[in-house]
């Protein structure tokens, strides 16, 4: 079944599409605007459409309007990718035929529940399911000297800009840049002691994630 993937964040374009990829959904289409998304369904209609929200000149309610009035894809179920927790908003959008919505960061436990509903309701192939080794995450202890500092409403913000050095889209001078004015808000008053520590902790959980990724491939 063909997807279309819709979202000006390359990164978030790249972290969804393999999500998708790992449930078994190889054929997807991807726009970085809206623009394109309606260029795409003239030459194509997909099975499913995922879109961002917040885009530049045209939002995710935007699209999700004119894909409503097309007698084409008026039926094509609808995910909206949002960081939107407005009841009023989510209740808009599901009024102009919103089927569902993930908030960031997309969580694959949570995208496989999505999959799984809609495939049951709309009837296209429902997503693989891996039973890959279940990875428990330590919580970081009371003595750690970043306990407090990091809210939580930065961490998505935080794993963006970490993809955003992976796919080269940010250099790691620009990554801790990024993580004095957001996490720790004054650069001028930073303790480098904060900042080594913030690093040696994301690199730490980032290896703790690869290797146990790893092992669930392992016989």
């Amino acid at each position: 079944m063909k997807i279309l993937v819709v979202d000006d964040s390359k990164t978030m374009r790249y972290v969804l599409i393999n999500q998708l990829r790992e449930l078994g959904y190889d054929h997807i289409i991807e726009a970085d605007c809206v623009n394109k998304a309606k260029l795409m369904l003239s030459a194509e209609t997909p099975a499913l459409i995922i879109s961002d929200w917040n885009m530049p000149n045209a939002s995710g309610l935007d699209f999700l309007k004119f894909v409503r009035n097309n007698s084409t894809t008026k039926d094509v179920p609808f995910i909206m990718l949002t960081t939107e927790t407005d009841r009023n908003k989510i209740i808009e959008a599901t009024r102009n035929g919103l089927q569902s919505y993930l908030l960031k960061p997309i969580r694959k436990v949570v995208l496989l529940e999505k999959m799984r509903e809609l495939a049951s309701a709309y009837n296209f192939t429902p997503p693989r399911e891996s039973s890959g080794t279940v990875i428990t995450v330590k919580a970081v202890q009371e003595s750690h000297p970043l306990k407090g500092k990091i809210k939580r409403d930065q961490v998505p913000k935080i794993l963006e800009a970490y993809c955003g050095v992976w796919l080269n889209e940010m250099t790691v001078g620009q990554f801790e840049d990024f993580i004095a004015k957001e996490v720790f808000e004054d650069p001028m008053k930073l303790n480098s002691e904060d900042m080594v520590s913030f690093m040696k902790l994301l690199l730490s959980s980032a290896q703790t994630a690869v290797e146990s990724r790893l092992l669930t491939l392992t016989e």
